[in-house]
């Protein structure tokens, strides 16, 4: 095989051809730098040269990732070449395995303390308290999660990529001491803007800038992700206050509007899509109800065009919710018809988003109920519409989550990444308890979720954890209730595949003590632990008590009485 200089693969411009995965331009500074041929170049990819020839002449595109992956195998890239592109590197990061102390179990690596390696702070780098309380409680803080989303994609552990940065040339001659604490406290956010020898590092290690791994100069460290300036239980008094003003209330009976109606039925439809979280399913289905009947009646009354439009984007957002809270009621029927009305009422205006949002209910429901080739399909249809949106970040997270109950690692592994890649383009959001608004934190909440049906208990559980973490206030209690049960409930079935009974239903019985709830989505996470417990501890009480508690949550669902669970 001739013979690639291993530096031509470090030049600033073929790096960036290959993170812009431009195999043109690739071939062509293959050519210019390294002498190669079309037909050398296509011997060593298995292509044709006049195929070779139109790709460098820009005439035809490489796009699949099996032909990319084989063009990177043919030139034996080496891995900052394939990490470029975005493939796994070819060679594994090798770990030495720590020496087994019979007294106190594993001893942690130790560093010779001459090579005086870089592990504090550096100048320009925000860390966390280390006097902090490590008991779970809210962060404010915005998780990396393309940093993790690159590191789980290659089914590294936060010590093999801790590893794989020291080893890096930036890495040994800055004599850096990456290690898995450091990891995490990049990817939970605590810190916003390495300082530039790591910076460096994790550009060497990955083949992308820090910018596209999800950091950035300029975020700051505690944002108010979690809560905004209303919190989600006084949504609702909000909602009826601003709903019940002299001028809103006359202007609804007049079927006419006036100025600043609208804006405010805007607002009011916001507060209640931001109640969602923590409100009562059935509480919030009747406001939502009755709001959609009251606001219909305008849509046949003196508006103007622009006016009529507007009022069509309000309706379909408040059909889009009372579908979503008749499905957690396992109101099923009633779910569709509300998102078929939001998908319409999208559609009529041209609104992507809604539609997006429409398709994600479409692939939610699927979901639920064991299509998992229809979750996939109504994601990637919903894709095609929503733009770039929090509803195509959904969309992307749902399919996903199909790919994983299918059992396609490698996919729903891109489907991820690609989501927190979509999600990096969007704002910070001011009111992330907003239903149709996909904050960081759910990618989180997505992702332990995914990988306990893939079955890599590891992964499930740091992401389960840091869920709960994240959503946990200081008083114990929850601002996202919902996500934190689904969080226990994997953490249930990861203890379970384990070994540990007791810990798998505590785990378990958690979620159903949870107030809030989405029944349906209870009633089918739980059915995943119960049958792994009836599988494995069928003899033992513990299993039957927490199959008995499963039961009862799966008959107040099928009989619409969800208050037997409480």
């Amino acid at each position: 095989m001739p013979q690639i200089p291993g530096s031509l693969w470090e030049r600033p411009d073929m790096l960036a051809a290959l993170r812009a995965r431009d195999i043109g331009q690739t071939f062509r500074l293959l050519r210019q730098y390294a002498g190669l041929s079309q037909t050398t170049i296509g011997s060593l990819t298995g292509t044709s040269q006049g195929k070779i020839s139109e790709i460098m002449n820009g005439r035809q595109q490489v796009t699949m990732f099996e032909v990319i992956e084989r063009i990177a195998d043919g030139l034996e890239m080496p891995d900052i070449a394939r990490m470029a592109l975005g493939l796994a590197p070819r060679t594994p990061v090798q770990v030495p395995i720590p020496r087994r102390d019979d007294s106190q179990g594993f001893a942690p690596l130790t560093t010779p303390p001459s090579l005086d390696p870089v592990q504090g702070p550096r100048e320009g780098e925000v860390m966390r308290d280390p006097k902090r309380d490590d008991r779970p409680t809210m962060s404010a803080s915005i998780p990396n999660i393309q940093l993790r989303a690159w590191r789980n994609e290659r089914q590294l552990t936060r010590a093999e990529m801790a590893e794989w940065i020291n080893q890096t040339p930036v890495g040994r001659s800055e004599r850096l001491s990456v290690d898995e604490e450091r990891i995490r406290e990049w990817e939970i956010g605590d810190v916003a803007w390495p300082s530039l020898p790591f910076r460096l590092a994790l550009t060497q290690a990955t083949g992308r800038p820090p910018e596209q791994l999800g950091f950035s100069p300029d975020r700051r460290t505690h944002t108010g992700l979690i809560e905004g300036q209303i919190l989600p239980p006084d949504a609702l008094r909000a909602e009826a206050e601003l709903y019940g003003t002299m001028e809103l209330a006359q202007q609804l009976q007049a079927s006419d509007l006036g100025n600043g109606t609208l804006e405010a039925l805007a607002e009011a439809v916001d507060l209640l899509c931001r109640a969602y979280p923590v409100v009562p399913a059935a509480t919030l289905r009747d406001r939502t109800r009755k709001r959609l009947t009251q606001i219909t009646r305008l849509l046949s009354g003196r508006v103007t065009l622009d006016q009529h439009r507007e009022l069509l984007v309000i309706t379909g957002w408040l059909a889009a919710l009372l579908g979503c809270v008749h499905y957690d009621l396992g109101e099923r029927e009633e779910a569709e018809t509300a998102r078929r009305a939001a998908y319409e009422m999208g559609r009529q205006v041209g609104h992507g988003e809604l539609m997006g949002w429409a398709y994600e209910m479409s692939a939610w429901f699927a979901l639920v109920e064991g299509r998992y080739e229809d979750v996939v399909k109504s994601a990637r249809m919903g894709q095609a519409a929503a733009g770039t949106s929090s509803a195509m970040v959904q969309l992307t997270l749902q399919e996903a989550r199909g790919l994983a109950r299918i059992g396609d690692r490698r996919e729903a592994d891109r489907a991820l990444t690609r989501g927190a890649d979509a999600l990096a383009l969007l704002p910070i959001p001011e009111h992330p308890d907003h239903h149709f608004v996909f904050d960081h934190a759910k990618w989180m909440f997505y992702a332990a979720t995914a990988y306990t049906w893939l079955e890599d208990n590891d992964r499930a559980e740091e992401h389960a954890r840091e869920t709960i973490q994240m959503h946990t206030r200081p008083d114990g209690t929850s601002n996202a209730p919902m996500r934190v049960a689904d969080a226990h409930l994997d953490l249930g079935i990861v203890h379970a595949r384990r070994g540990d009974l007791d810990a798998a239903v505590s785990q378990g019985m958690a979620a159903f003590d949870i107030d809030r709830r989405s029944l349906t989505d209870l009633v089918h996470r739980a059915g995943d632990l119960d049958r792994l417990l009836l599988q494995r501890y069928r003899r033992e009480a513990l299993a039957q008590e927490f199959h008995e508690r499963y039961v009862t949550a799966r008959f107040a669902l099928g009989t619409r009485r969800p208050e037997l669970l409480d």
